[in-house]
């Protein structure tokens, strides 16, 4: 059996575990035709009869010592070989209890099942297999948007425990300390107010986390351009063609006098840079750390929207004639490559976007569940 085959068997099983708990509790599944929609979505059936519910015995057990309380996008789902299914508009409603058979499993962690199957949301099953950040965290949040509550069903304990530690308070954080989160890298890059997006040196380890104890805002410097960094560089265009890139005045024209004759800083934060350096501020500080060396600076988690390409050692765009343009922090050349491979493979990285939760979501609390499916 090829490796496809085995992960769509596994995807079969998980889902028909989350089935059987949904009819367990004496909801109606559906299965959605749209790729972008979950594999199942569970709502409350109102013909369902006392005679459709099972016994407690019947039920998945709860692993009470390990659950914490209620307090406390893309989908590989390819389960059209298992379906037992009728045709409704659009969508499969499963209601054969043959097919769910009897759920040999234990519930880990999040809302127990009949506290969350007794309300009117609708609520999706979730199969994971690789319970990534990217992957749970996406999920959530696209069910959150759509007003649905989630099962994740897990093929192992390990696997459950983990989306059980990223969805635990604080939900989607790798890790926090006095001076503030640790979070997760995401698939996104950081794009930058004069277009591309950031880059840094390859061959190191990246994680952005909040701080206090330090000011991180001027982490990148005039002084540390490269080398090599030419102030008159003559390129070669797609079409043969030379051009000459002219001088980059690097002089940091956005550092100013106040009357008081302390420096004010007009990177866009509006902060002076007295204040930068901890007294009077109440928001950590955001710095990129490589390999745990702080190596960018910004001021907090508000400012990845769109800053300024200043704040990073490089910059990388495709350029009109499809390669990958990189350029240091100032704006001047450095090299071309024909893709993301290349420009990695002579020592620069793309950074990536952390995932910041309050980004995504407000509350989770009471939103989900966690099942292995034995």
């Amino acid at each position: 059996m090829f490796d496809g085959d085995v992960q769509r068997t596994m995807t079969d099983s998980l889902l028909a575990a989350g089935v059987a708990l949904s009819l367990a509790h004496g909801f109606a599944v559906s299965r959605p035709d749209d790729a972008g929609e979950p594999p199942a979505l569970a709502r409350p059936d109102p013909t369902a009869t006392d005679a459709e519910t099972p016994t407690d015995a019947e039920k998945p057990t709860t692993d009470a010592a390990t659950r914490p309380t209620a307090t406390d996008t893309e989908r590989t789902t390819d389960d059209a070989g298992s379906r037992s299914t009728t045709d409704n508009a659009g969508s499969r409603s499963t209601t054969d209890n043959a097919e769910a058979a009897t759920l040999s499993g234990t519930i880990v962690g999040g809302t127990p099942p009949d506290e969350l199957f007794t309300g009117p949301e609708t609520i999706a099953v979730e199969p994971i297999r690789d319970p990534t950040p990217t992957t749970v965290l996406s999920r959530l949040w696209n069910d959150r948007n759509h007003d649905r509550a989630a099962v994740f069903v897990a093929p192992t304990r390990a696997v459950a425990d983990r989306i059980v530690s990223l969805l635990s308070p604080p939900a989607g954080i790798r890790a926090t300390d006095d001076e503030g989160r640790t979070f997760y890298n995401g698939p996104d890059r950081v794009p930058l107010a004069e277009g591309g997006y950031a880059a840094v040196p390859a061959g190191t380890t990246l994680e952005w986390r909040e701080t206090t104890d330090v000011n991180p805002d001027r982490a990148v410097v005039a002084d540390d351009a490269p080398d090599d960094a030419a102030t008159d560089r003559t390129e070669t265009t797609g079409d043969g063609s030379e051009t000459t890139t002219d001088t980059v005045n690097t002089t940091d024209d956005s550092v100013e006098t106040g009357d008081d004759g302390t420096e004010t800083s007009d990177d866009g934060s509006g902060v002076r840079d007295d204040v930068k350096t901890g007294e009077n501020r109440t928001e950590p500080w955001l710095v990129l750390t490589a390999d745990g060396d702080p190596i960018v600076g910004l001021d907090g988690v508000d400012a990845l929207a769109c800053p300024p390409r200043e704040r990073f050692p490089y910059n990388y765009e495709r350029d009109r004639d499809k390669q990958i343009r990189v350029r240091d922090f100032a704006g001047r050349p450095v090299d071309r490559y024909t893709g993301i491979g290349a420009m990695r493979n002579a020592g620069f990285q793309p950074v990536p976007a952390p995932l910041v939760p309050d980004h995504m979501f407000d509350d989770v609390d009471g939103s989900w569940t966690v099942v292995v499916a034995e």
